[in-house]
């Protein structure tokens, strides 16, 4: 949200909070019908706080995630994704999408890094745009594998902002190199069922993971740490997600790969 027209010299920051179920209870009486469920088809609301096997019905509600109010002059990097064209042994090929805040108000340097070369993509002022794409190459590539059968290797890419040669946003992300396809041909019992890595097949070994704590804001890094080291010392190579939870905060991933 932007708030550059609202803010003064001192403010005030001020969230209020309405009960899910009175949302719920408004949603419901709009429909002449009654839906599977009950109430919790009309929040956008992990599951699981609606009652679960494992767990009580406790409907939470709050900020659980850091705030942060960000200023720029111009534009800065909202977020960086990077598309697989094609891995082979001997290039990597990749489309890096970059978008921005806003459009450039000034001629803009997109430079992506890595594995030691720059691929750049001039910005002229006054255009509508603010996704771009940036092809990039990696020769001979090291490849990502699951911690039981190499080394599970990211590459460090950093993506910079440049205005007459100086810095003015930059983000850097980590990338495997990797090909993972689920094979499912037909076979002399009927369907073949498996995972292909790197153009090897894994039996994978794995378990449901589901959130750690019904309060989601007691869950701190050092939980997060435990538990996947958990993982790897019981030679697990997989973890289903499972869907009636939350989106988990970055670093579950991060140590996850």
């Amino acid at each position: 949200m932007k708030v550059k027209e609202f803010i003064l010299p001192k403010n005030k920051l001020s969230v209020h909070f309405t009960p899910t179920i009175i949302r719920a209870e408004i949603e419901k009486n709009k429909l002449n019908y009654v839906l599977p469920e009950g109430e919790r088809v009309f929040t956008r609301k992990a599951q699981f706080q609606y009652g679960w096997d494992w767990g009580p019905k406790l409907n939470t509600m709050g900020i659980w995630k850091p705030i942060a109010l960000e200023a720029w002059d111009d534009t800065k990097i909202d977020n960086v994704y990077f598309e697989k064209k094609s891995y082979t042994k001997d290039q990597a090929k990749i489309t890096s999408k970059i978008t921005l805040s806003n459009p450039p108000k000034e001629p803009t340097l997109i430079v992506v890094s890595v594995a030691g070369k720059d691929f750049s993509l001039p910005i002229q002022a006054g255009n509508q745009i603010k996704q771009f794409d940036i092809p990039l190459t990696i020769d001979s590539p090291k490849f990502w594998w699951p911690h039981n059968l190499g080394e599970p290797y990211l590459y460090e890419i950093e993506v910079k902002l440049l205005k007459a040669d100086l810095v003015t946003d930059n983000m850097t992300v980590n990338h495997g190199i990797r090909n993972v396809s689920l094979v499912t041909d037909e076979d002399q019992y009927g369907q073949s069922f498996y995972f292909n890595v790197n153009g090897t097949p894994v039996y994978m070994k794995g378990a449901n993971y589901i959130p750690q704590h019904s309060l989601q804001n007691r869950v701190a890094d050092e939980h997060y740490e435990a538990l996947l080291n958990d993982v790897v010392e019981a030679n697990m190579n997989m973890i289903r997600v499972w869907g009636g939870g939350i989106y988990e905060n970055n670093i579950f991933y991060d140590l996850s790969i």
